[in-house]
């Protein structure tokens, strides 16, 4: 077979796999090596028709009879080392890129799978090192831009993350993933109106996401703008109604704005299955502002037996004590606090402004 006529077999089943067809590719390259058995691009062809069928094991035989007359040969190489990855076989696969990029080592998608290998294997060290050296080949790599960001993200490194994925989304503005981790960052650096502005982004492109509408809710929730945020709640709850914290921070949203009986209704829900710490200090909230004191007074006891230094509900304990009983008796439970929690950081910041927020009120 001359190669013109390999060549035009090779385009049609290459057009076949890209279309998805791989059964169709595979018989015409059978066809092909029906004609010509040693023909190495319609070898290549067909193991490449059976890997992309996801037969990566079958597959594999197929490139390393290749590579035993042809050790160079290049494509076949990139084949086997995409049938192990296939297997999520990280060592084969590597053996396999590192001996291609011996003899190709500006090949930045293959620097990049490198990368990608060696992050699997929890090598992070050279798989710092291959992203990098793929960004090297070419700056505009997304795919080491991506990894590099997402390196730094977890190790809670998020102002050089940022900087990879602004770089991202200069070359690619619509990844939808990358737009919400970079709200995510924000909110996490509490720069609410920054966030707001990646998760609207996201909502351009997704309006369904519900990564991006919870943090649309939550950057809300981070500037105080209760109002704002309570139709983002009210969407995500319709979208992920069992989510615990969903279900509580539309609750606490629902209690700054006044709507009482709609947030009680939601957290008695919730503690009619399991207690829960967040949705009891939602209660007490509640019958607090209902005049129902008792109830939360005994809420409140509940919470502090359950969790006897947490600062925010010993301070609205302590208001609701100088609300019913004098800022006398209020005064007494903090000093017992304080005695019972000596060198709890932050508490005595927090007695100080109780103090002088109720004398201030006094005045």
């Amino acid at each position: 077979m001359d190669k013109s006529e390999a060549s035009g077999i090779s385009k049609e089943g290459y057009a076949l796999i890209k279309q998805g067809l791989y059964s169709e590719a595979e018989a015409v390259f059978a066809a092909g090596l029906a004609k010509d058995p040693e023909n190495s691009y319609l070898q290549v062809g067909m193991a490449d028709s059976i890997r992309k069928s996801r037969r990566f094991r079958e597959s594999i035989p197929l490139y390393e009879a290749i590579l035993e007359r042809d050790p160079a040969n290049r494509f076949a190489l990139l084949g086997m080392g995409d049938a192990w990855r296939g297997l999520k076989d990280h060592d084969n696969s590597l053996k396999v890129w590192l001996r291609y990029i011996a003899d190709y080592p500006k090949d930045y998608s293959i620097l990049t799978r490198i990368a990608d290998a060696w992050k699997k294997k929890g090598n992070r060290d050279e798989a710092m090192r291959y992203y990098h050296l793929a960004l090297d080949a070419n700056p505009r790599n997304k795919f080491a831009l991506m990894g590099l960001g997402d390196f730094y993200y977890k190790e809670h490194q998020y102002s050089t993350a940022m900087e990879y994925w602004n770089r991202l989304l200069e070359i690619e503005p619509n990844l939808i993933n990358i737009l919400t981790m970079m709200g995510n960052i924000c909110r996490r650096q509490h720069s609410f109106e920054k966030a707001a502005e990646y998760f609207r982004r996201a909502l351009e492109l997704d309006r369904k996401n519900s990564y991006a509408i919870f943090g649309m809710a939550d950057a809300m929730r981070g500037l105080q703008d209760h109002a704002a945020a309570l139709p983002w709640w009210r969407e995500i709850i319709q979208l992920d109604a069992d989510n615990r914290k969903v279900q509580t921070r539309t609750a606490d949203c629902m209690i700054h704005l006044g709507l009482f009986d709609e947030a009680e209704k939601i957290l008695s829900e919730i503690l009619s299955h399991s207690w829960d710490r967040y949705a009891v200090y939602g209660m007490a909230r509640i019958q607090r502002s209902t005049n129902r004191t008792e109830m939360a007074i005994q809420n409140y006891k509940a919470l502090l037996i359950e969790d006897p230094s947490d600062i925010r509900t010993i301070i609205n304990f302590a208001e609701l004590l100088a609300a019913t009983e004098g800022y006398e008796r209020a005064m007494a439970f903090l000093e017992g606090k304080r005695h019972e929690l000596h060198g709890l950081r932050d508490l005595e910041p927090a007695i100080k402004r109780f103090s002088s927020n109720q004398l201030g009120a006094q005045a």
